[in-house]
C-alpha cells in the first residue's frame, strides 16, 4: 500500500512536470509567432517646403496589394509585415513621386517629404 502511494505521487509529479514543460514550450512558440507577425511600418508624410502634414495621400507598399491612406496628421501605417526591407511609394497630384526603402522592424516613425512638382 505504501508503494502504491509512492507510485501515485511519482506519477502525479511527472505529469505536472510534463504539463509545465509543454506549457512553456507552447508559450515560447506563440511569442515567437507574435514577434514575427507584429512587424509594422508607421510613417508621416509632409510637404517638404511647408513641413505641414499631407492628408488623404495613398501610400503603396511595393510588391503587395497593400495601400494605406494618410490621416489628417499625415500618418500612415502598414501592419502584419514580415521582417526585412520594404519599399513604399507615393504618387500624389502636385508632388513628385517618391519611393523610400524601410527596414522592418523599425522603432522609429518614418518621415517622407514630398517635393512639390514644378
Amino acid at each position: 500500500m505504501f508503494n502504491n502511494k509512492i507510485n501515485i505521487i511519482a506519477t502525479v509529479g511527472l505529469l505536472v512536470a510534463l504539463f509545465v514543460t509543454t506549457s512553456a514550450a507552447v508559450q515560447a512558440q506563440a511569442n515567437s509567432q507574435q514577434d514575427s507577425s507584429a512587424a509594422a511600418i508607421t510613417g508621416k508624410v509632409i510637404d517638404a517646403e511647408t513641413t505641414q502634414a499631407v492628408a488623404g495621400i495613398e501610400v503603396k507598399l511595393q510588391g503587395t496589394e497593400k495601400t494605406s491612406q494618410t490621416n489628417e496628421e499625415g500618418v500612415f501605417k502598414f501592419e502584419e509585415l514580415e521582417q526585412g526591407t520594404h519599399a513604399v511609394t507615393i504618387e500624389a497630384e502636385g508632388y513628385e513621386m517618391v519611393t523610400k526603402e524601410i527596414e522592418v522592424p523599425s522603432s522609429e516613425e518614418i518621415t517622407i517629404e514630398l517635393q512639390p512638382s514644378s
